[in-house]
């Protein structure tokens, strides 16, 4: 992965801001990260459950 090139690079020189940018890099990739998980079980959640209606027997 090309972050963690960076990581080791900016550790490795021991440059403050190096690593700064990098951390930066990580939060901004965490948050798009989560977006597209909320995104995605908004998604599930808004699908139509086929077949849960189909018996009265089914677990809900």
């Amino acid at each position: 992965m090309e972050i963690q090139y960076l990581l080791n690079q900016a550790l490795e020189n021991e440059n403050i801001r190096e690593i700064e940018i990098v951390v930066k890099i990580l939060k901004e990739f965490e948050k798009i990260t989560q977006i597209k998980f909320e995104l995605l079980h908004k998604e599930l959640m808004e699908k139509p459950k086929k077949g849960l209606k189909q018996s009265k027997f089914s677990i809900i």
